[in-house]
């Protein structure tokens, strides 16, 4: 198991690709982890530096794909015959309630604020995104969700958000999952904060879990814009993580 613990979103994001680099198995034309875990205690200061850079880096001609694979998944709502939409299946997924036969969508943002404004220390705080039937009716590889379920915890007046991976891409789209699970987890604290208006959140922290982390060895070139966009924010010398 490796873990990264950070209190910077993109000293994390470059600590965990540096660990892909440089740890990761061969494997043909790329290298890969299993089982890494990067917690990021969250600052709006912070929070607001790494959007920022993001949007200015996600017109790069090395990340422009990632950036657009990222929206297809975040931000359109209806999935296609090569990737289904993540925040479709958040916010309207035709799950089939038990003993019935209904499949109305299900708004699961809905549900998990519902459920905080009753018990906010409840254990069943959590967000589905794979569905069996997609490893059944894969189109293919890809097209099993790389993110898979959201669980949120609420201890002590700390919000935790848990997102587990089941495959990430540490040079093309891991910047951009970050980026996307950021806007969840703060539309989940903001929701929350309003359906309970006197359980006050004093921290927020963040846990991917990434079963798999990977990059190809023939394109790793957006780690090294990444890091050279880094140096000029970070006070730390970033000659140390990963170049390609």
């Amino acid at each position: 198991m490796h873990v990264v613990s950070e209190a910077n979103l993109l000293r994390a994001y470059l600590k965990c690709a540096t660990l892909v680099v440089e740890k990761g198995v061969r494997k043909s034309d790329m290298a890969e982890v299993q089982d890494l875990l990067c917690k990021v205690v969250l600052s709006p200061d912070d929070v607001h530096m790494f959007k920022c850079l993001v949007r200015d880096l996600e017109s790069h001609p090395e990340l422009v794909k990632g950036h657009q694979k990222a929206l297809r998944a975040y931000q359109r709502h209806f999935g296609s015959i090569t990737k289904p939409s993540y925040i479709g299946r958040l916010r309207g997924y035709p799950f089939l309630k038990p003993g019935t036969n209904d499949l109305s969508p299900v708004d699961q943002f809905e549900i998990v604020v519902n459920q905080f404004r009753e018990a906010p220390q409840s254990s069943n705080l959590g967000m589905v995104l794979f569905h069996p039937n997609d490893i059944r009716d894969a189109f293919r590889p890809g097209y099993v969700p790389c993110l898979s379920f959201i669980d949120i915890k609420f201890r002590g007046g700390s919000l935790s958000t848990k997102f587990y991976f089941r495959s990430c891409d540490f040079a093309e789209v891991a910047l951009f999952d970050f980026y996307h699970c950021l806007n969840i987890h703060g539309e989940i604290a903001s929701m929350f904060a309003k359906a309970r208006p006197g359980v006050t959140i004093a921290q927020e922290s963040i846990l991917w879990n990434f079963s798999r982390a990977f990059t190809y060895n023939r394109r790793r070139k957006p780690i090294e814009i990444i890091r050279m966009a880094a140096s000029d924010i970070l006070s730390d010398d970033v000659d140390g993580y990963a170049q390609i």
